[in-house]
């Protein structure tokens, strides 16, 4: 009885510690959300930053710090020469806000999109794009396309081919006139930086600049990389 006694206890004491390292891991991996706000002689901001909690952590925040300086520091530089040469007055600065959205977030991947909004407060058009990033949390280092793609295809040019025939197929009628222009650098891999991995689907966002029609607006194009294999096998017919 005292043999089984303490077996128990052991058991027990395991299960508490597997429950204890189950509840570590499930909530290890998280980002937390802070923003910033406020205004100088030459720009306002309000900037949602994440700061993620996890291993790498470090990796992983060192990069955002430094990407979200260079927003700053890039709107600040704009924003000088034009007021300077316009001599806007203050409730005329410009407003640059960054916010962001987790498409994943697990021991898989952290992957964040990043929308970065400018309102010139003047003639010109407000400015809209994004950035995103792909962080593996297990290898601890960020994915970019050319990585992927250098990953699962031999021919990057083919796939990248492979990606515009899926844009094509998904976001407009092949017969429409302004899909003749589809975009103005379709064989420059630049064009898809704005993607995003998830262990379930591919995400591609457009900034509009890319488009010579601003009708498009910023699509999205979300497909599996199922769907990109056989693109790439498509292409390779032709």
């Amino acid at each position: 009885m005292k043999i089984l006694s303490f077996n128990k206890s052991i058991l027990l004491i395991l299960v508490s510690i597997l429950l204890f390292l189950a509840s570590c891991n499930s909530g290890g991996y998280k980002i937390n959300q802070d923003t910033k706000t406020g205004q100088t002689a030459y720009y306002q901001f309000k900037i949602d930053f994440p700061q993620y909690k996890g291993i790498h952590e470090n990796i992983f925040n060192k990069e955002m710090n430094a990407y979200l300086k260079k927003q700053v520091f890039n709107i600040a530089k704009q924003s000088r020469l034009i007021c300077e040469r316009d001599n806007e007055p203050n409730n005329l600065l410009p407003t640059l806000t960054v916010t962001y959205e987790v498409l994943q977030q697990d021991e898989v991947y952290v992957t964040l999109r990043f929308s970065t909004y400018i309102d010139w407060n003047n003639d010109l058009s407000p400015s809209q794009y994004y950035d995103c990033f792909n962080f593996s949390v297990k290898d601890g280092h960020f994915i970019h396309i050319q990585d992927y793609l250098q990953t699962h295809f031999s021919d990057q040019e083919r796939a990248v081919r492979a990606l515009t025939r899926i844009c094509q197929l998904k976001m407009f009628n092949e017969d429409e006139i302004f899909c003749r222009s589809f975009w103005k650098s379709e064989k420059e891999i630049d064009v898809f930086e704005n993607f995003s991995i998830t262990s379930h689907d591919l995400h591609l966002k457009f900034d509009n600049v890319i488009f010579e029609t601003n009708m498009c607006g910023n699509p999205e194009v979300v497909f599996t990389e199922t769907e990109l294999k056989e693109a790439y096998q498509e292409v390779a017919k032709k």
